[in-house]
């Protein structure tokens, strides 16, 4: 999550949502000279926690302008088991405790309130059909709907990284008056001119 521009900007999805921590005996000497091995690394929560959770609901709540970046990834992650001492709050064991391997599934907007989940996830499954491998768009999919609304929460939906100057495109965008939006370029999203 980040503040651009006073808007938040908040990205979905398991790399952004995972946060690891080192495992025991891991020296830490060692950062200095190499960069941590994932071996070295345990899963130790899902992104956001109760408390920054709770903050984001209230300032969205209170009107602050939040741009929710999908980027179409599959919720499930495949780890060594080794690398998951406990199954975090917020995720899904797929495979049992027997298994050397643990199959997570780390469920979507779930730190949203549900009816913003239910439209984040409408949004995402209309875009999703625009990303079919033969017309990729150029450029990132918006709420069209809401352009020119008071709502403060936004999603977009691009597979491809992000820039801080596509963001500010997508931003100026998405919080631009209606009038001067352009129409119909999909039914539920749009991409940013």
């Amino acid at each position: 999550m980040l503040n651009l521009d006073g808007v938040l900007v908040i990205y979905e999805g398991l790399k952004h949502r995972l946060r690891w921590e080192q495992q025991p005996g891991w020296f830490a000497a060692l950062e200095l000279t190499e960069r941590p091995r994932l071996e070295s690394r345990v899963l130790g929560h899902i992104w956001p926690d109760h408390s920054v959770q709770t903050m984001i609901r209230r300032a969205i709540d209170h009107g602050q302008k939040a741009v929710v970046v999908l980027d179409g990834q599959s919720p499930i992650i495949d780890l060594p088991r080794a690398s998951v001492p406990r199954i975090p709050t917020g995720a899904i064991d797929l495979t049992g405790s027997d298994d050397d391997r643990a199959s997570l599934c780390i469920p979507p907007l779930t730190w949203l309130g549900p009816k913003d989940r239910a439209r984040g996830e409408a949004f995402g499954s209309g875009a999703e059909g625009l990303f079919d491998g033969q017309n990729t768009p150029s450029a990132p999919c918006v709420e069209d709907d809401l352009i020119g609304t008071r709502e403060p929460l936004r999603f977009v939906y691009d597979r491809r990284p992000l820039g801080i100057d596509t963001l500010r495109d997508v931003i100026a965008r998405v919080f631009t008056p209606q009038h001067s939006a352009p129409q119909g370029l999909c039914p539920s999203a749009r991409k940013v001119a």
